[in-house]
């Protein structure tokens, strides 16, 4: 799948993005993860595509938004769905979601319906803060997004550390082909969770093969710089994601 913004988890992307330069405009991400019915969740993704997505692809077209995606759970704890919308504009893209939330009274059945199904989620703003040296933001499989609970006070050093000691051995791995791509997300509004690091590859398999070969060369490499990231960062959840719905 190819994201404007990034992903890599998401949402994520899970979210993975073309490294920015420091004159270029800020990346956002507008999170909603949702916990559903698994015996039903399928038809969520079609209420969501026939109600949500010609809306929001009109405020793509228009330039309020560079994107949008819908990603479903493969492995993790409870969140079952992850609808976002990407962009570099954040008050314009406050103002395509309020009118969006008045857009969408017209389909108040089908809302109706989807909230039976996925009765509870929880809302988060991230920034794109780094990612990959040499991607081009294209996500051809699967995302694996690891969501960081953070000391508030030393998260900054965290952002350091990986910038300065972990980002180049993922760039490297990149070049590879261990992974295709990488991406780190901060907490801007939303709950406990104060950074994302998202890994995208083919598949499962592929990416948590080349999450083991990084693992190895941070060990040998950035021990220490790992050690101390892990005190600031102490608490994590893993989501695998695949993608449902992704525009552009």
């Amino acid at each position: 799948m190819k994201l404007s913004l990034p992903l890599a988890a998401i949402a994520g992307t899970m979210l993975a993005l073309p490294l920015a330069a420091q004159e270029e405009p800020t990346q956002w991400v507008f999170a909603q993860y949702y916990r559903c019915d698994q015996g039903r969740e399928t038809r969520a993704d079609a209420i969501i595509e026939q109600t949500f997505g010609p809306r929001l692809d009109r405020h793509v077209e228009a330039g309020h938004l560079s994107g949008w995606g819908l990603w479903s759970h493969d492995m993790g704890t409870d969140w079952r769905r992850l609808l976002f919308t990407t962009g570099t504009d954040r008050d314009a893209m406050f103002d395509a979601r309020a009118a969006l939330v008045e857009e969408l009274q017209e389909d108040a059945e089908a809302l109706q319906e989807l909230g039976l199904i996925c009765p509870s989620h929880d809302d988060y703003i991230w920034e794109v803060t780094a990612t990959s040296a040499d991607s081009d933001g294209s996500v051809s499989g699967m995302t694996l997004s690891t969501y960081f609970v953070c000391d508030y006070s030393r998260q900054e050093a965290a952002d350091l550390i990986l910038q300065q000691s972990l980002a180049p051995i993922f760039d490297r791995h990149v070049e590879k082909g261990s992974i295709e791509s990488w991406g780190w997300l901060s907490h801007r509004m939303g709950g406990k969770v104060r950074r994302i690091l998202s890994m995208s590859g083919p598949d499962a398999k592929s990416i948590l093969n080349g999450q083991d070969a990084i693992f190895e060369d941070v060990e040998a490499e950035a021990a220490l710089a790992q050690r101390e990231f892990d005190k600031i960062c102490g608490m994590h959840e893993d989501y695998l994601w695949t993608p449902v719905i992704t525009r552009p």
